[in-house]
């Protein structure tokens, strides 16, 4: 709701209304979902990244680490942009993130973790009822039953679609909203994984264009 009041540029009325009682944020709060506070750090990015680039880096960082569906594509919109003092400022706070996870748990956990992925998506792809749920390429994919060298087209397809959205929408100067919205759906299409709740990326964005149409004479 913070983000969402700093991205309306303070108005606390209808915007705010719309957020928290969307399908997405309701389905993720239902189930404790990290995205809400995923995509609360990359509105607050987009919000700081012209004024105070080297925060905006940060909030990024912190996206990507909580979810990384919420900022997968955060380095091609900055290079678009021209951000690079962001870049580097999300780079550092990453690896300070990684050292620090290191440090705390061990490299093992790592390593752990990639490869577990494999046995994960054979998970999310033989349990009924969760593909539906998928909304990314991939697991429209995996509805249409496309397998093989038709899925990994299909898949680097889309991925290059989202790659050209963010590129787009940061290469030229333009509002924060619909830059916040290009860099969710961009890196939707470009993830491999993420489920109904994380349409959550989508919403600040999609509520702030919408209100600000409405407002229009």
């Amino acid at each position: 709701l913070y983000a969402g009041a700093r991205l309306t540029g303070g108005r606390l009325g209808l915007p705010l209304v719309l957020m928290a009682l969307s399908p997405a944020v309701l389905l993720a709060a239902m189930v404790g979902q990290s995205v809400l506070l995923a995509a609360a750090f990359a509105a607050l990015a987009m919000v700081e990244l012209q004024r105070r680039p080297r925060l905006a880096g940060a909030f990024l960082a912190l996206a990507a680490a909580i979810k990384p569906q919420a900022a997968l594509l955060a380095p091609i919109a900055l290079v678009a942009g021209g951000a690079f003092e962001a870049l580097v400022s999300a780079a550092l706070v990453e690896a300070l993130l990684v050292g620090a996870s290191i440090l705390l748990f061990g490299f093992g956990r790592w390593t752990e973790w990639f490869a577990s992925l494999p046995a994960f998506q054979a998970l999310v792809a033989t349990t009924p009822g969760l593909i539906p749920g998928v909304i990314t390429p991939t697991g429209a994919a995996q509805m249409l039953g496309l397998t093989g060298l038709a899925a990994s087209v299909w898949r680097a397809a889309f991925g290059l679609l989202g790659v050209i959205v963010v590129w787009r929408a940061f290469a030229r100067k333009g509002a924060v909203a619909p830059r916040l919205a290009a860099l969710g759906a961009g890196s939707l299409l470009a993830a491999p994984y993420a489920m109904h709740y994380d349409g959550v990326l989508l919403v600040p964005a999609a509520v702030v264009m919408a209100v600000e149409s409405l407002e229009e004479r």
